[in-house]
């Protein structure tokens, strides 16, 4: 206010009539093509919506309209995403968010007003049309978080009567409308997840980097076709947490990418969305969809395991797992073993840092019932199995607060960091200090394999 003052004033003085305007200070960035994303943190999945998909096969079919398809829409549905989003995923169905780790789902939705009948009987040089486009967000339980409208309003010329440059005005308005949306503002502030426990540059109680978070080089050629099923449940509902599992799965997943695993082959779920039906999904539907007679298949689960109290069998703990009703809640051994054994796979590794003692550390036990643990759940194992687990029969399995991780799991990445290879190999070394590790927290734990480690010289190798 006192600059456009003065201006005003030496302006006046000097005699001359029109005085100057201060410019408006623009963003420095302004005019220049540099990408901003409005949610930069933020991963999202696009399902196009049955109405639009509809909608555009009915202007290809309609005569003078066959130069729009669907997979243009795709493209301009993606490109739009991809300027406001960290990330963005092209989905089929929204039960397929679970398995990409996203932040939220956004069904894609449009739908073209014209006088088609006006089109197809005159032809005329213009024809007036309203693109009606609309974002339904919705989070990775299926709740409606906001819904947002953008209109697109003009004339469709010919040849072609392409709707292209108004399906970008509206898709310009739901920008506009989605960067100013307080529910999904709200919503994305309350799902930012807590990633401060593990990142490349974590330090443990004692201020020292943890050697394992320095994620080695291991010169591996891709893998097209291996595929790997994680699964970290730390923060449970209605049950106490097991430390550090979702840090455990996180940095697996790295560490298998760095081995050459694809990103697309890899699904990890924690927490939340590892539901019964989530573990479920990954295990006998998506795995099943994926494999290849070549593939070679990485199974992980950090978090509770339980004992079945009258028959003694083993259970995985889901997210929303009881283990008073593990029959109907749990996820068995037996079936997970079973379920592997029906692929068609070279070679499958199973990696376990749970436990199914129901005495502590991670396992849990309904409550007032007696143990009965048997863990007999292995039988008949196929040729092409092994499992590696972090503990034995009635043992607890635990973490270490100074490496922020299971004391199982940081000792098998730090095997592999010390250049072992085959299954048999990590058991060999890490026995021995996760004994002694465990014996320093006060608990009795000592991984366990299967077959014996002398029947896998060889075999289920990591790295090549």
């Amino acid at each position: 206010m006192k600059l456009s003052i003065l201006f005003s004033f030496l302006f006046l003085f000097s005699g001359c009539e029109t005085p100057l305007t201060v410019p408006e200070r623009l963003d420095p960035l302004s005019g220049l093509d540099i990408v901003r994303p409005a949610y930069k943190d933020m991963t999202v999945g696009i399902v196009i919506s049955e109405n639009t998909k509809r909608t555009v096969q009915f202007l290809h079919d309609a005569r003078g309209y066959g130069s729009f398809d669907y997979e243009k829409i795709n493209t301009l549905f993606t490109d739009f995403f991809r300027r406001n989003f960290k990330k963005a995923v092209r989905l089929e169905k929204i039960e397929d968010a679970n398995m990409a780790q996203l932040d939220m789902i956004v069904i894609a939705d449009l739908y073209v007003n014209v006088d088609i009948h006006n089109v197809t009987e005159l032809m005329p040089e213009k024809v007036h049309a309203q693109i009606d486009a609309a974002l339904i967000i919705l989070s990775l339980d299926h709740k409606q978080i906001d819904t947002i409208k953008g209109l697109g309003i003009g004339a469709l010329e010919r040849p072609g009567y392409n709707p292209e440059k108004l399906i970008l005005e509206a898709l310009d308005n739901l920008g506009v409308r989605l960067r100013s949306s307080m529910k999904l503002a709200e919503f994305l502030k309350a799902r930012v997840r807590d990633m401060s426990a593990y990142t490349p540059q974590s330090k443990n109680t004692s201020g020292f980097e943890i050697d394992i978070h320095k994620i080695p080089d291991f010169k591996s050629e891709p893998r097209p076709n291996d595929l790997a099923v994680i699964i970290g449940i730390e923060a449970y509902k209605g049950l106490p947490s097991s430390d550090y599992s979702k840090n455990d799965a996180l940095i697996i997943k790295d560490y298998l990418k760095a081995l050459g695993f694809q990103e697309k082959n890899i699904a990890l779920i924690t927490d939340q969305d590892a539901t019964k039906s989530g573990i479920e999904k990954s295990i006998e539907a998506w795995l099943p969809n994926k494999i290849k007679n070549d593939s070679r298949v990485i199974v992980y689960f950090s978090g509770h395991g339980a004992p079945e109290p009258n028959k003694g069998g083993a259970y995985i703990v889901p997210y929303d797992g009881d283990p008073n009703y593990l029959e109907t809640t749990g996820y068995s051994l037996k079936r997970l073993y079973e379920r592997l054994g029906m692929l068609e796979s070279q070679e499958i590794i199973v990696l376990i840092d749970s436990c199914f003692s129901g005495l502590g550390g991670r396992s849990v036990f309904a409550k007032g019932a007696r143990p009965l643990v048997m863990l007999s759940d292995i039988k008949d194992m196929p040729r092409n199995m092994a499992v590696l687990s972090a503990t034995q029969g009635t043992q607890i399995s635990t973490s270490a607060p100074d490496k922020g991780h299971g004391i199982f799991t940081y000792y098998f990445l730090k095997a592999l960091k010390d250049g072992k290879k085959t299954i048999a190999e990590i058991y060999e070394q890490i026995k021995p200090l996760v004994e002694n590790e465990a014996k320093a927290l006060n608990v009795k734990q000592s991984p366990s394999i299967s077959p014996d480690a002398d029947k896998l010289k060889g075999r289920f190798s990591l790295r090549k």
